[in-house]
């Protein structure tokens, strides 16, 4: 998480795909996640950042689903110039509505819903995995 901070890397691509930006979570979050998700199984998450790599560092298996294989590439290379195996996080590289009705009444730890920003996607994922 300090690393995190300090380094502020950027893991997100604007919509015109010129740049890279940081639309992370806060750090507060980011500390609260820390103190109290730790020793997590399975988590999984929409959207992808900041947060993916604090689930991964605390859980034993993390799941992530978002469109951008770029990103989910971005956040791989941080994590292993930090030393940090990214071989426990699966990433799949689909919109939520998609890839979530697959999981069926999975048991997840944690669950963050951060991905399509956009009425009633939210909806939709929580609906899949609210079991």
């Amino acid at each position: 998480m300090k690393l995190l901070d300090a380094e502020q890397p950027l893991f997100h691509h604007p919509i015109d795909n010129i740049g890279q930006y940081n639309w992370g979570i806060d750090m507060a979050v980011m500390k609260w996640m820390a103190e109290n998700l730790q020793g997590s199984d399975h988590t999984i998450e929409t959207g992808c950042g900041y947060s993916t790599v604090i689930l991964a560092a605390l859980s034993r298996k993390h799941t992530v689903v978002s469109p951008s294989h770029g990103e989910h590439q971005l956040i791989k290379e941080w994590c292993e110039k930090q030393g940090m195996s990214a071989g426990h996080i699966e990433f799949i590289a689909d919109i939520s509505q998609n890839v979530l009705p697959r999981y069926g009444p999975a048991k997840f730890d944690v669950i963050p819903i951060d991905g399509d920003h956009a009425i009633p996607a939210p909806f939709i994922d929580w609906y899949y995995l609210a079991d």
